[in-house]
């Protein structure tokens, strides 16, 4: 890539942020909010750099080496949830080889016993060609009533 423009002279301080770290890095950063009750663990890991798998799937953006990064992670004990567009998903030990593999669903799909939600991101589209992403979850706004 040899120029970038930018079109909105309003951009907030943290688009221009995304924008550099893909200019300088060629990392998309997708900012979300997790789960109640990740593991700290998998929340880094999914900060890690990773790029769509080369087989690419219609529904979902599968992070190409989160299998190994995350199979020995402790991930949440049980899956089934919904899984609207831009939830971040991961395959369980129920889900046999494909355990670890993350996923960022791209349209509404049904909830499945072997797939947990991590998360969700805003506006999950698939990039062009295949940078690396990197996803990072927030921890979750407290529930009036907790401490």
């Amino acid at each position: 890539m040899d120029d970038v423009y930018v079109g909105d002279p309003a951009l907030s301080d943290r688009s221009w942020s995304r924008l550099g770290t893909f200019v300088r890095d060629g990392v998309v950063v997708l900012d979300g909010t997790a789960a109640p009750g990740v593991h700290p663990a998998v929340l880094a890991g999914l900060a890690v750099p990773d790029r769509e798998r080369p087989d690419a799937a219609e529904a979902m953006i599968r992070l190409e080496h989160s299998r190994e990064r995350f199979a020995d992670l402790p991930l949440p004990e049980a899956g089934g949830q919904p899984r609207p567009a831009g939830s971040v998903t991961v395959q369980l030990a129920s889900a046999g080889r494909y355990r670890g593999e993350v996923a960022i669903t791209l349209r509404d799909l049904p909830a499945d016993d072997r797939v947990a939600v991590l998360g969700t991101v805003e506006g999950a589209v698939r990039p062009p060609g295949r940078p690396e992403l990197s996803v990072r979850l927030a921890a979750p706004a407290p529930r009036p009533g907790d401490h």
